[in-house]
């Protein structure tokens, strides 16, 4: 039964070991049985973002492959690193559900330095108001991981054709027991998105988003 309250609602997974136990609010809008793709995705960036590495790292790049529909069910956490050195790591992570391979990853993760980039490619302000400036989208998704995001539209266009830019922020814990990282947040992000956008924070763009797609008709 879907929770009543988002704000009080549990985290979206809880970690054992290798294990994530996802909750039913991973559910995302086409299979009452299967993980919104934004969920496993974000998973993949939290459980790399922590991982060791020969310098201090950060997530430069995800490319994701969803196999097949992720259950809402346990969920193995493989990961390999493929490449480590001063100023790269490749990791490769494979989400496995009841011995099925779902979801393969490749992640790229670059040295972390304090050098700030030349005025010139530096990513311009935003063009929108702030979120805090911009009143939330009620009764937006009655279920799934839809249902525990704050939406708001930033120029006030909402469900646009012409891609109106709009704000997310996860109402809910994704991991039980830890906080919201940003990073979480533009992995959610990225999969609600547009079959291409760029993604913003209050500093200004800091990425894009890409997805391929199949589309065939149902049944």
């Amino acid at each position: 039964m879907p929770h009543t309250n988002p704000d009080a609602a549990p985290a979206f997974y809880r970690i054992e070991g290798a294990l994530a136990h996802p909750s039913p609010d991973t559910r995302g809008p086409w299979d009452p049985n299967a993980q919104h793709g934004g969920a496993p995705t974000a998973l993949i960036a939290w459980t790399v973002d922590r991982m060791a590495s020969a310098a201090p790292m950060r997530i430069a790049r995800i490319t994701v492959d969803l196999f097949r529909p992720v259950p809402i069910a346990p969920l193995e956490v493989r990961t390999d690193v493929l490449r480590e050195g001063r100023n790269i790591q490749l990791v490769e992570v494979r989400l496995v559900a009841q011995g099925k391979e779902c979801v393969r990853a490749a992640v790229l993760r670059i040295r972390d330095a304090a050098t700030a980039p030349p005025e010139a490619v530096r990513p311009p302000p935003p063009r929108w108001p702030s979120p805090d400036e911009r009143p939330r989208i009620e009764n937006f998704a009655r279920e799934g991981l839809a249902r525990h995001l704050d939406i708001r539209a930033a120029d006030g266009r909402i469900r646009d054709r012409n891609a109106a830019p709009i704000w997310f922020r996860l109402r809910t814990p994704f991991i039980e027991g830890q906080p919201n990282a940003p990073l979480v947040m533009a992995a959610i992000a990225a999969g609600r998105g547009t079959a291409f956008g760029v993604l913003s924070d209050t500093s200004g763009a800091f990425g894009r988003a890409a997805q391929s797609l199949v589309i065939a008709p149902r049944g």
